[in-house]
């Protein structure tokens, strides 16, 4: 069986996720999530069902921590997706290791080869970073119910690491809400607004705005309750949510401090987050010809206030508009600031750099 500190082998295999069937390779999320792997005996089988119905209830704890959870046994493709059927939809990954019979539970240590369940596989946890790294295995009796408290303790553990510098990114996006598609829909229609009367599809998309609304403030408040415990700053992401993202952020006072990442507002907003003790970070934005406003902005606040940015893979600085951003081009960020402040990019470079450092607690090479 692989131990922690082991680098977790990859596979592919198929599963299901809320009832649509996928294809998993654990390669393409490293770097992006950490994973708990959960191999169980066999579907149907009365504590397995409670373990993944577990999972479910408790899916908004996982999130908190930057986890996925894919559940993992021998059986079929078919036979799991008729057993999700009967007790799920889960929103997590139910993994068939059906065909090669058993390779990834092989490739793991956790095939059985003796009885009972000859064939099967063990009940058993492996917790990986987002490095690819086993942080944590341990393997349960057959008809033991796996300690949700003792995984969850072993994620903890992974934010006390010396490799994380920050919880996030976290905060609130309104963007896509249920209501901007029902809003967008209804554009289409050739029909005066003030003639119209609230549709039913509005009044439950507004319904779901609520829902999700609370749902993604408390993901919000609990990692910033996480970040607290652990003295760590957080890294904002906020999108259509400023009222709501800094209500929040005021109830924290001074406890934890942020840096509000790809800031595009104004410069009232930014000395409203600076007031509160946080920073704000500047992407390719500043470089664009409709950026004027957000270049000012930078132009306007002082050296220590700021970081810049990549915002990879997304907003590229000109001349790479529309490509994806690489750190590199953090460069062109600066410069583009420097320039409009009328300083050298080197006294821009170092500043920002020295603020970077002071906020993520990193030791200068």
């Amino acid at each position: 069986m692989l131990q922690s500190g082991d680098i977790a082998p990859d596979f592919r295999i198929p599963v299901l996720i809320g009832g649509v069937r996928k294809e998993f390779r654990l390669a393409e999320h490293r770097g992006k999530r950490n994973l708990v792997l959960a191999f169980y005996p066999a579907n149907w089988d009365p504590v397995s069902t409670q373990q993944m119905v577990n999972y479910q209830v408790e899916r908004e704890k996982f999130q908190v921590r930057q986890t996925e959870v894919l559940g993992i046994s021998v059986d079929s493709i078919m036979n799991t997706t008729s057993w999700e059927r009967e007790i799920g939809p889960f929103d997590f990954w139910l993994g068939s290791d059906f065909w090669p019979h058993g390779d990834v539970s092989r490739l793991y240590g956790v095939f059985r080869e003796a009885e009972p369940l000859n064939g099967a596989c063990e009940r058993a946890i492996f917790v990986v970073d987002k490095s690819g790294k086993i942080r944590f295995t341990r393997t349960y009796a057959l008809d033991q119910l796996p300690s949700l408290e003792e995984t969850f303790a072993a994620l903890r553990e992974l934010a006390k690491s010396r490799r994380v510098a920050a919880i996030g990114e976290t905060g609130l996006d309104y963007h896509d809400l249920p209501s901007a598609a029902v809003a967008n829909e209804r554009k289409t229609q050739v029909i005066s607004r003030a003639l119209q009367a609230e549709t039913d599809d509005e009044i439950e998309s507004g319904i779901h705005d609520g829902a999700l609304k609370s749902k993604q403030a408390s993901l919000f408040q609990q990692q910033l309750d996480l970040a607290v415990e652990l003295k760590l700053n957080v890294v904002i992401h906020q999108r259509d949510a400023w009222a709501d993202t800094l209500e929040i952020m005021r109830d924290y006072g001074r406890t934890v401090a942020g840096v509000f990442h790809c800031f595009g507002g104004s410069r009232e907003q930014a000395e409203e987050v600076i007031a509160l003790g946080h920073l704000v970070s500047f992407t390719g934005i500043v470089t664009f010809k409709n950026g004027a406003s957000v270049r000012e902005v930078a132009a306007s606040l002082s050296l220590g206030e700021f970081m810049v940015e990549t915002d990879c893979p997304y907003l590229a600085p000109t001349p790479f508009r529309g490509k994806r951003c690489e750190p590199a081009h953090t460069r062109l960020v600066a410069e583009s600031i420097a320039a409009a402040r009328g300083v050298s990019l080197e006294e821009l470079a170092c500043a920002t750099t020295q603020t970077a450092e002071e906020f993520f607690r990193l030791t200068a090479t």
